[in-house]
Parts: structure tokens; sequence; C-alpha cells
């Protein structure tokens, strides 16, 4: 018997197959060799899988979006065909789309993978009023459409298809699959055509109690970001946070840690890393001879997913390093409110706090992502990312109409008994003269009338408030965090827009970078010189500026 290769169905060593029994070692490797025919014959029952798809399992369950980043022949279309089947074999009438690059490479490979994992039982059915499994390897499936006997659809498109054409007008689905640079476009229609369906309850035939919702339903994206930062790539990475990380192979990369599993700042989507290295199908040996003298951002890319920035924030250093939450923001402190008023969107405002050791925490934000505001709810993100640099205009700087009263009174309900130490307001804006019957006044003088006392910001170059967010943002990571080496501004995790525009930055839009607005009330907390005020001493300590 010539034993076949596998790399999970172990063979047994020398010395084990010489101390059993010739009759059980044979009956071993027969069984060994049954094994390996039904994975291969019909591996949606009995196929191997790896550890990490379990991970991405337990990931897509507790959310609605799931992205997959993963190194070359790490296994994710392998993953993400069989969860495609496996949700139209365990939902009736369950809708899914697939979609590739171009019509032929969705028939040379996610039409191929697809096929590999429909059930055995499946393959045998013959076409009728309802099943219409016919496949070809060369034209994929008939029609670019799979009808399975309960009556589940898998629907393949390709995103050279204009999305104006109404390809997905009407639809509905219970999951999505998008493979290989999937457009930021085909993402944001996608999401309403999976309202409907997606993780809603769901009657089984077999499992009359089953009624929770189901785990592989929602949005799946996969592809190795060879094409660096694109804008589906931002959108979920840009502000994310690293919850679950490892270290990298040290022939690969030495002391270099690579992210495993993050979260997004939108809350109900994921990201989870396939490394080329837990594919034991793949030869990762010769991967790794062919990585091994090029660059650390190929590497990164090639062999764990993780993609390269193209265009660098200003804030390079800010990370989840940076973030806090209310434990971690202390109760003494000295607060500012800085504030960046303007025509046509609604303001933009900050509280930070300076405590005794000169650390400053920026608290609160409004807009705000996480807290809904009276009358309006939920105003969403104030930028996303999107074709442009710095992000696109989000749904937050559409004006609400406030007036300068309704601004205070939201003010006041933010910060209830809180003290405020100084005010300071955008000085362009704020100090900008407007004529009235009595005379001229400013928007500061006039929000001194109703109460509301604001200092004019310090009016320098953009670049100089940027070098100092910066001075506050680094330290040594190379050494270990202490009192002395330490970031000197952090940011509450729930301000989400404070996030996004540190993370993504870059003053390419100029003055109307859609993001710019949160960079800018942080310049003039900065240029102030944010001091610490001993409430029992009255003295000003000196806080983490210049």
């Amino acid at each position: 018997m010539q034993p076949t290769p596998h790399p999970y169905f172990r063979l047994p060593t020398q010395s084990e197959a010489k101390a059993m029994d010739p009759a059980k070692l044979t009956e071993t490797l027969i069984l060994r060799e049954e094994l390996i025919q039904q994975s291969n014959k019909d591996p949606f029952h009995n196929g191997i899988e790896p550890p990490h798809w379990k991970m991405a399992d337990e990931e897509f369950a507790n959310t609605d979006e799931l992205l997959i980043l993963g190194g070359n022949r790490s296994g994710k279309s392998e993953f993400c065909s069989k969860r495609v089947v496996k949700c139209i074999n365990d939902i009736p009438e369950a809708n899914v789309l697939c979609m590739h690059t171009t019509s032929s490479t969705s028939i040379e490979q996610q039409q191929q993978y697809i096929w590999k994992y429909i059930p055995s039982e499946w393959k045998a059915a013959k076409k009728g009023k309802v099943t219409n499994m016919t496949f070809s390897k060369k034209g994929g499936f008939t029609e670019s459409c799979c009808v399975a006997p309960n009556g589940s659809r898998i629907f393949f498109r390709n995103y050279s298809q204009n999305l104006d054409s109404g390809i997905l007008e009407g639809s509905e689905w219970d999951m999505v699959w998008l493979d290989e640079l999937c457009g930021l476009d085909h993402v944001q229609a996608l999401r309403f055509r999976l309202v409907t369906r997606a993780k809603r309850p769901v009657q089984h035939p077999d499992h009359p109690e089953w009624m929770k919702g189901y785990p592989y339903r929602g949005m799946l994206i996969s592809f190795t970001p060879v094409t660096g930062y694109t804008p589906t790539v931002r959108e979920y990475l840009q502000g994310a946070t690293t919850e679950k990380w490892d270290w990298a192979d040290p022939e690969l990369l030495e002391k270099e840690r690579v992210p495993i599993i993050q979260q997004p700042l939108k809350e109900n989507a994921r990201i989870v890393y396939f490394w080329s290295e837990w594919n034991k199908f793949n030869d990762y040996q010769q991967l790794k001879r062919t990585l091994r003298s090029d660059p650390k951002t190929k590497i990164l890319m090639r062999a764990y997913g993780l993609p390269t920035v193209v265009q660098s924030a200003s804030f390079p250093r800010f990370s989840q390093n940076h973030l806090v939450n209310d434990e971690q923001i202390p109760e003494e402190g000295t607060n500012y409110m800085i504030c960046d008023p303007s025509h046509g969107k609604n303001w933009v405002i900050i509280w930070v706090r300076v405590a005794k050791d000169g650390k400053c925490y920026v608290y609160r934000e409004w807009p705000s992502q996480t807290e809904p505001v009276k009358g309006f709810g939920f105003l969403g993100e104030w930028a996303v990312s999107g074709k442009k640099v710095d992000g696109d205009k989000g749904p937050a700087q559409e004006p609400l109409g406030f007036s300068l009263g309704r601004y205070k009174e939201t003010i006041e309900e933010l910060e209830v008994d809180e003290k405020v130490f100084c005010r300071i307001m955008d000085s362009r804006f704020g100090s900008a003269p407007t004529p009235t019957k009595s005379g001229v006044t400013t928007l500061i003088d006039q929000m001194a009338d109703i109460g509301l006392h604001f200092e004019p910001s310090i009016g320098v170059r953009i670049e100089e408030g940027v070098t100092m967010i910066n001075d506050l943002l680094d330290w040594d990571e190379q050494e270990e965090m202490s009192a002395i080496n330490c970031p000197r501004l952090y940011v509450h995790e729930k301000c989400k827009n404070v996030r996004f525009a540190l993370s993504t930055w870059t003053g390419k839009d100029g003055k109307h970078g859609a993001c710019k607005d949160f960079v800018d009330v942080l310049r003039y907390f900065c240029l102030a010189g944010p001091t610490f005020l001993d409430g029992d001493s009255a003295i000003l300590d000196s806080g983490g500026s210049y």
C-alpha cells in the first residue's frame, strides 16, 4: 500500500507502526484511505475544516458583515464557498448572491469552488420544476444560477455589471459573498438588500424548535489586498481596533505583531485575518522561500493579508493604544470645550479633560455616533470612507437647523453639572463681524449674550497644530509603556468621529476635507495651551502642550 499524503490525516510514525499489531496497522491505514476518499468525494459532509474556520464562524455569527483578509492560499475562498452552500442547504427558499471581478473569473474561480462543496446527493439530483444544478467546468452554472432541491438559489454576478442596470433592484438576500477587488459602491448598495432576510428567525423543517437567528447570514467579503488601501479596505480598517493578535513567523518578520481579529468603527462588522501558514493544504514553506527577501509590506500582505497604507494619514502614531473607556478617564481634571461652527452643516464640538499629570482625554464629542440627539435620533457618521482621501461627507453633517439657543440647550444637557474651565471657538468664524441694526456683532458676542462665553482660537497655520497633536500622541512603542513613556493624548472609544479623523485625515483634500472639522477642534485645543487647574490651590499646572 502506498499511503496518500494528507496534511490532516496523520500517518503513524515508524516507531508507532512497529509497535502496532500488523492487522491493526493495516486496518488503520485502510480507514485513513477511506476517510481521505470521502473528504475528496463529498467535502461538504466529510471535508476537513481548519481551526481558523471556526474562529471566522464565531465572528460571523455575531455580526452582519465579515471582512476576511487573507494571505495567498490561506483558504478564504474555500471557507466562503462552503458557508454559501451551507446557507442554501440549511435554509429552504434561501437567496444567496455571489459576486466576482468579471463573468469569466466568476466561472473560473467562484463557481468552481461552489460546485466543489455542493452536497453529493444534490449533484446527482435530476433537473426538475424546482431543481437545476446543471454545471460544467467550462461554462459554470447554467444561466449563472443554481437552484437546490429545497428551493434555495445562488445567483452569480460580477462587478463589471453596472449597478444602475438594475441587477440588484428588488432583490433580497440571506447571504452575500463578495470576492476579490469589491468596490465600495457594491458594499453600500447591498447592505440595504440584506436588511429584510439577514439574521431573521429561521423555521427549519427538520428542527421546528430552531427559531434563533441563523449564524451564516449577512455579508462576506474576502480578498488578498494586493492593491493596498482601496476604498473598501478603508471603510473597514480606518479606526479599527485589534482584539486579537499574534507574532509573525520569525523567519519572515522578526518581532512583528500581526492582527487576527479587528473591530471596525461599524459595530455590526468584524475583520478576520487568514494567515497563509494556517492552511496546511498550502505549501507554506515554498511561500516563505519566495517572500524571504521581499520588503516587509509585501510579506505582511502576501502571508498575512495585511494591506499596505498607500496614503499615510497625518497622525501615523494614533492607534488603539490611545483609546480609553469611562473607567480610564480620571475624575479629577480641568475640562475644556472646543467648538467649530460653520454654515451649511452642524457645529462640531469636543470636550477634553486635562488631568493633573498633564495627560489630555477627549471624553465627549458632538455630534456623536453613539448618542442620539433629542428629536432627531442618531445622526450617524460625520465622515465616511469613500472616493476622496479624507473621506466623504457623512449624514451627521446635514444641518439640523439649530438656533443658538438650541445649541446652548444641547450643550447644557450634555454637561449637566459638569464644570468647564474654558470654552474655545474657531476665531475665523466666531469673530467674523455681522452687521445688525444696532451696530456690528460676532457669534462669540451673541453666545455670550445668552450665557455661554467663548475664547477665540489662536489662528496659526494648520501645520503647527498638527505637529502639536502628533507630539501629544507620540511615545516609544519599542519600550514598555510606563508613567514616563506613554502618550499624552487619549480619546474615548465612543468618540468615533474623532477616531476616524485621526486615522484618516491627510490634508490632501484641502479646506473641505470631510473629516477636517474634528482635526480642527483638536488643533484649537492644543494651541490654547491646555492646563490643569488645581481647585484647592488655584494654581495652573502645565498640561500636555507647549
